[in-house]
């Protein structure tokens, strides 16, 4: 949406489709590794809806904290 646009300085085609790991700094991807998703047998995934506090970064290498909740649409 035009808010996180805002926010990340990304426009919505360079996140579209891809993931989310880059709206967050390389240190904090593995301390939340796996809360954001986990593979089921079938090879889907479960995505967390309840959220987490991390670190979120713009486009420009900034980071900032946020309030991070993944849901499937």
């Amino acid at each position: 949406n035009s808010a996180a646009e805002n926010l990340f300085g990304y426009p919505k085609d360079d996140v579209l489709g891809k993931n989310i790991d880059q709206l967050v700094p390389t240190s904090f991807r593995e301390k939340n590794d796996g809360h954001w998703g986990s593979p089921q047998e079938d090879g889907n995934e479960t995505v967390s809806g309840n959220g987490c506090e991390t670190i979120g970064k713009r486009v420009d290498g900034t980071t900032f904290p946020i309030q991070l909740a993944v849901s499937e649409v």
